[in-house]
């Protein structure tokens, strides 16, 4: 199998392929929407929104936290 990389506009949803990959059988497509207002990535939310730690925790010691 051999993997091919381009680029290409979505128009009214549809996806247009160069000529050159109209007789292929299989594609994986990958969708980057860099527009996306909704973004729900997990560190993007951590940062813009931290949670402060109260008195009751506590952290592991070098030793602890080294030992197998």
């Amino acid at each position: 199998m051999q993997n091919t990389e381009f680029e290409t506009e979505i128009k009214n949803g549809i996806i247009y392929l160069p000529k050159e990959y109209f007789n292929a059988k299989k594609a994986k497509v990958i969708i980057l929407d860099n527009d996306s207002k909704t973004d729900k990535d997990f560190i993007f939310r951590t940062v813009n929104n931290p949670v402060h730690l109260n008195n009751g925790v506590s952290f592991l010691s070098r030793e602890e936290a080294n030992e197998r």
